[in-house]
């Protein structure tokens, strides 16, 4: 009798180690067999938005550009988000007719994607590339005068929209959890410009970044 218990017990944790051994498998293959996604269960969302300043030279004329970007940041590495910057800077210059002084409007804008190396370190990097595009007013201004007034009358030459392909790299430093400054370079590629007194390389250049952010980094 005793015999058969202790067989029986023998039986019954052989056939436990076995059924542990098989769903520990099962698991190992879930494991194994699951989609990995860039957002799982487990994935860290957050958000940001900024100010930006942006130095650079349009039509070989120092420029400053004022706008901003944000997005969202996905486990604190990844960014997808938007942007746009227009022309604060009044820019004169001389087109085809040497005796006319030309002046223009414009910025650009478009989709953000980028990668945030290292971001709990106090200062970091943060790789983005823009691919958008923009649009550029090409007008001259006359100005007349009476005794008793002066009119400044605006008329338009042209216009053209464009292309840009913009990578960038910039070092970030955490002020605070929740703002950051960041100060970089990145270079504009300008394309399908349709102007004459205007060309890609006008608006194809270096650019000097600062950019102060808020959210939740």
């Amino acid at each position: 009798m005793t015999n058969r218990i202790i067989t029986t017990i023998c039986t019954m944790l052989v056939i436990g180690q076995v059924a542990i051994a098989q769903d520990d498998f099962g698991d190992f293959n879930n494991d194994r067999n699951q989609v990995k996604t860039l957002i799982g269960n487990d994935s860290e969302v957050s958000g940001f938005g900024s100010f930006d300043m942006r130095f650079t030279e349009i039509i070989d004329d120092k420029s400053v550009l004022l706008g901003g970007h944000g997005g969202i940041i996905l486990n604190k590495k990844f960014i997808l988000g938007g942007g746009g910057w227009g022309v604060s800077t009044n820019n004169e210059f001389n087109g085809i007719n040497p005796a006319q002084t030309l002046d223009m409007e414009g910025g650009y804008g478009g989709i953000i994607l980028g990668v945030v190396v290292a971001p709990v370190e106090v200062v970091h990097f943060y790789v983005p590339v823009l691919i958008g595009g923009g649009g550029l007013d090409v007008f001259t201004e006359v100005t007349t005068s009476t005794p008793f007034t002066q009119e400044i009358d605006r008329f338009d030459v042209e216009s053209s929209g464009f292309f840009v392909l913009e990578p960038g790299i910039e070092a970030e430093v955490n002020i605070a959890r929740f703002f950051r400054i960041s100060l970089g370079g990145s270079y504009r590629i300008v394309d399908g410009v349709d102007m004459i007194n205007v060309s890609n390389g006008d608006l194809t250049g270096w650019s000097i970044n600062m950019s102060f952010k808020f959210g939740r980094f």
